[in-house]
């Protein structure tokens, strides 16, 4: 089976073509006894819910329901129904339960729900649990919902509370406590922690698929009408996602929830396991990332101290406490991750950590840091990236004259970043002219990016090295008819597949994924419709044709004067976080100068204009290729 619109694109979809035939050899079987289900009778219909064939049951549901709802008297086949869901086998007792549900409950009130809260059969327990709740509103997109029912939720809370707290303490089944879970959002806010705080109790769903985020996503409202209770709903966790989710939405505002990342912090410092002091640590690095600075908690040297001083010294969370202390300002640790940088005798591991923390942070003496491991392999780049931040030319001559000792994987993050200040571009183009860097080290992207400076005189000498970039409709159209018109199947069949994987490897895998090899920024092409040349060239040649609201790339200009291409992924009150074509980076609200979204997709134009007629071959081949190749 395919999509074949994956782009939007409805050409050959088959609107008339929905028929389901039936194909058998003989005679048919003979007919059900029920010509007409509508005539029989609500006894009958009630019997039918043990017929083999699950049609007959939707179909005398759906006649039930329809008889009741005209005020027709169904209770005959109600009573038949629920000596079904008490006494049937499973699956006649859980047909019978929907269908009493979606007739109505009439007489029925939630206590008598209550004996089927302890029924044995776990979907029939998580099924009550369904009939209480569902008419409740859920959250949407949005949040909590106003609704116009709120008193009465409030009161079928109270009369179901007791059983619904019972149930998520003890119940056995993991279908129930999922069930229980996703009703979580339909509770008033002020309720969501107590019934969340008996599942996260239960250790043995730390690991399951849903339930995690099922309760957190109900406790999103939470962070804002109550921090308190979901701070101490954090210290007794069990689930390690939840829990560092919950860290991470306190700290993101910690200004105002200083106290309650306080009285997590203190949770930590009283436990003697390292992974959760390691999770909860993270969480907060979480919420506090790309922050340069944040208010220190009260008992932040207390807790760091008593971690330091622990018989049972953890690498990891030694880190993550240096790293936080260089956040929350600690004079002391800014000064010992300094020294680690500089000292050249020290685990090179720790060192590129301790540049790292420096770098996120804008430590003091990062400059005189970066600058003293350029010439280091294996810590350049990050130097580099660090240098990044200072509006100084000397460091693209810098950067430029040492780009030869750059590892070749890394060297297009080295690009992006001589693509990031006019000057360094600068010096970047003249390297190229010169012949000091190849003009094939450049993308696409990093001419669009060059060309979003805004100098028209540094980009007329991009294009004269490394190509023109055909932007124009015409332009694209006329390329695609004439590549359409050469890529033949007969060209493309004595194609180098193999070299075509390596120019997808260099051009198209820093976003895309193939055969599970790549990135995972735009859509992954193994399942795409790339047996359709046109379709192909179209997304290749012409990417910013159509795209979506959210997949416009933006143009982020920073108040240090630095300049990014990318893609939004997320932003919040004190952050932005952009997808770049080299790396995923956090920029901090307050050092954004101007952010412009664009028509354009991330994808740039003239992915192509810079390769030769075997090449494309090559990368077409590969691309329409039915498997991976070596």
């Amino acid at each position: 089976w395919s999509d074949t619109g994956e782009c939007h694109e409805h050409t050959g979809v088959h609107r008339t073509s929905g028929r389901v035939y039936r194909v058998h050899y003989g005679d048919l079987p003979n007919r059900n006894k029920y010509s007409d289900l509508r005539r029989a009778s609500s006894k009958e219909l009630a019997a039918l819910h043990t017929h083999k064939n699950e049609w007959f049951v939707r179909q005398a549901r759906l006649i039930l329901t329809e008889r009741s709802n005209a005020g027709d008297n169904i209770g005959a086949a109600r009573e038949q129904l629920i000596d079904l869901i008490k006494e049937g086998d499973p699956e006649h007792a859980c047909r019978a339960f929907l269908t009493i549900h979606s007739t109505g409950f009439h007489g029925w009130d939630f206590f008598h729900l209550f004996d089927f809260l302890s029924h044995p059969n776990e979907h029939i327990r998580a099924l009550t649990v369904r009939a209480m709740t569902d008419a409740w509103p859920l959250d949407d997109i949005y949040g909590p919902t106003e609704h116009g029912g709120k008193t009465q939720i409030d009161a079928g809370v109270q009369v179901l509370w007791n059983a619904l707290l019972q149930a998520a303490r003890s119940d056995e089944s993991s279908l129930v406590r999922l069930t229980l879970a996703s009703t979580i959002q339909r509770l008033p806010v002020n309720k969501r922690a107590e019934l969340a705080k008996e599942l996260v109790k239960r250790s043995e769903d730390a690991d399951d698929h849903n339930l995690p985020l099922l309760v957190w996503y109900g406790l999103i409202p939470v962070a804002e009408s109550n921090p308190a209770e979901l701070a101490e709903l954090a210290t007794a966790c069990k689930w390690p996602k939840t829990q560092r989710l919950i860290v991470r939405r306190l700290a993101e505002e910690i200004d105002s929830n200083i106290e309650h990342v306080a009285t997590v912090l203190s949770f930590v410092a009283s436990i003697d396991e390292i992974a959760a002091q390691k999770n909860i640590l993270r969480g907060i690095e979480d919420g506090l990332r790309g922050w340069r600075r944040a208010q220190k908690p009260s008992n932040w040297e207390q807790v760091a101290n008593t971690i330091n001083k622990a018989t049972t010294r953890d690498a990891e969370l030694s880190k993550l406490v240096q790293e936080l202390s260089v956040v929350f300002g600690s004079g002391r640790a800014i000064d010992e991750v300094r020294q680690i940088v500089m000292d050249e005798n020290a685990d090179p591991n720790l060192r590129r950590s301790a540049l790292e923390t420096m770098v996120e942070t804008r430590a003091a003496g990062l400059k005189d840091a970066c600058m003293f491991v350029l010439d280091d392999s294996r810590m350049n780049v990050i130097a580099a990236k660090g240098l990044a931040s200072f509006n100084d030319p000397e460091i693209g001559k810098k950067l430029v004259a040492n780009y030869s000792r750059f590892r070749a994987p890394q060297r297009p993050s080295v690009i992006s970043i001589l693509c990031s200040r006019k000057a360094f571009a600068n010096d970047l183009v003249s390297a190229i002219e010169r012949e000091k860097i190849s003009a094939t080290d450049l993308t696409a992207f990093d001419v669009r990016q060059i060309r979003s400076l805004g100098d028209s005189e540094l980009f007329n000498r991009v294009t004269k090295v490394w190509g023109e970039v055909r932007d124009t409709p015409a332009a694209k159209k006329a390329r695609i008819d004439k590549l359409q018109s050469q890529l033949t199947p007969e060209r493309l069949a004595k194609a180098d597949k193999s070299h075509g994987r390596q120019l997808f490897n260099k051009t198209c895998s820093k976003c895309h994924r193939l055969y599970g090899v790549g990135e995972n920024i735009g859509p992954d092409l193994t399942g795409a419709n790339r047996s359709n040349i046109d379709y192909l060239l179209h997304n290749i040649l012409d990417p910013s044709a159509e795209v979506s609201k959210g997949f416009r790339m933006s143009v982020v200009e920073t108040t240090g004067g630095q300049v990014f291409n990318g893609l939004v992924v997320t932003k919040n009150n004190n952050t932005v976080t952009l997808q770049t074509q080299t790396e995923l980076m956090t920029l901090p609200v307050d050092e954004i100068q101007n952010t412009t979204i664009t028509t354009q997709s991330p994808m740039p134009d003239g992915l192509l204009d810079n390769l030769s007629q075997e090449d494309i071959d090559s990368l077409f081949a590969y691309l329409m290729h039915h498997s991976q190749v070596d």
